[in-house]
């Protein structure tokens, strides 16, 4: 969450130490990405979720066409869906107004000039995050049909070759979540604990992964209030946050309950 947004940040994810199949992953980004811009990929990978909503686009396809004289890179099998901009702001609660428009375009450009680039022992592949081809706009026109492109790495997950379906679970609880931080927290959480879980976390740890700090950084005194104020105040239907502590000893223990199918928007139940 980019108090300045730097120009340009990479990210390098490797896999857990000991793994069987090893790998390295790295996230390119021209701008640092915030809560907004996750917000809007988990939205579109809801979008994509359900089968009848998606189709594989292939190397000849008019579309890949399209992109390629765009100068736009995606690899072979990619998942595509078409949807409108005001069915993506109502997903994600943002409301319809112009500077709700404007607002999604940004995140669109931010996330369509993220690259990534996986590498494993066989080799490596590297290609936009997303890819999004939409047309102009006339005079007066606020929305039309766009079409959402993903990755082969990011296709596996709708697909259910690895964590399927969890975008779609994601996007409803965050919905309530009104702060930036709020949502970062809950995006951690889920990624750290199974549905019907507790753990406890050192609240040190999650500040590193809220503001994006380095090994040597700390997170400020107006960063760390921000921080405990929104983890006493985390309360998604059914999840539990308590504190214990104080400073760098400070720790919070998370339970996360199942999440009810009632609160998946009807689009994507």
């Amino acid at each position: 969450m980019p108090a300045n947004r730097r120009a340009r940040r990479e990210i390098i994810h490797n896999s857990p130490p000991g793994s069987t199949n090893p790998y390295r992953l790295e996230i390119i980004c021209p701008w640092e990405l915030d809560a907004d811009d996750e917000s809007v990929l988990m939205a579109l990978l809801a979008i994509m979720a359900p089968a009848d909503r998606r189709k594989t686009v292939r190397g000849g396809s008019k579309i890949r066409s399209i992109l390629k004289e765009e100068g736009v890179r995606m690899d072979d099998d990619i998942l595509a869906a078409v949807a409108t901009r005001h069915e993506i702001l109502t997903l994600l609660g943002w409301g319809t107004n112009g500077r709700s428009y404007d607002r999604l375009n940004e995140c669109f450009r931010r996330l369509e000039n993220t690259n990534i680039h996986y590498l494993n022992p066989e080799g490596s592949q590297f290609s936009r995050l997303i890819a999004i081809h939409r047309k102009l706009l006339g005079p007066g026109e606020r929305d039309s049909n766009i079409t959402i492109l993903l990755n082969r790495l990011s296709a596996a997950v709708i697909a259910g070759n690895t964590n399927a379906g969890m975008a779609v679970q994601w996007i409803a609880e965050r919905r309530s979540l009104n702060s930036q931080i709020s949502q970062i927290l809950y995006s951690r959480f889920v990624l750290l604990l199974r549905e019907g879980q507790e753990r406890t976390i050192r609240v040190t740890v999650l500040a590193q992964s809220v503001f994006a700090l380095s090994d040597d950084q700390t997170a400020t005194p107006d960063q760390w209030r921000a921080l405990t104020a929104s983890l006493k105040s985390f309360a998604p239907a059914g999840w539990k946050v308590s504190l214990v502590g104080r400073g760098d000893s400070a720790k919070a223990t998370v339970f996360r309950p199942k999440s009810p199918k009632s609160l998946l928007p009807p689009s994507v139940r």
